[in-house]
């Protein structure tokens, strides 16, 4: 929370980059726990689903920007993550990347 005796241009904007990479990164994080959905792997918890992800999951990261989701040894889903936020006056346009889920 920005209180009165914070208002400053770099702070406010600060927040504000770190609010919207922190919403993107949740919506990234939703879009994986989706695709290991998609491949028939739910979780009871978070817990069981944690430990899953460490003990049976991995991505592969190339130069292209591209990762590719794995599962099992079986991949679920394929990223570009390019973290962009424009500022034009007011407004703020946050992009994530792109996603696709692959099929089994």
């Amino acid at each position: 929370m920005i209180t009165p005796e914070h208002y400053n241009e770099k702070s406010i904007m600060d927040e504000i980059t770190n609010s919207v990479h922190n919403d993107l990164r949740k919506q990234i994080d939703n879009v994986i726990i989706e695709g290991l959905k998609k491949h028939g792997h739910e979780f009871k918890s978070t817990h069981e689903m944690i430990h899953f992800i460490k003990t049976r999951c991995r991505a592969v990261s190339f130069s292209t920007g591209v990762t590719i989701y794995y599962a099992d040894e079986k991949p679920y889903l394929e990223m570009t993550e390019r973290f962009e936020i424009e500022q034009q006056g007011n407004t703020f346009k946050a992009t994530a990347g792109t996603y696709r889920f692959i099929d089994k």
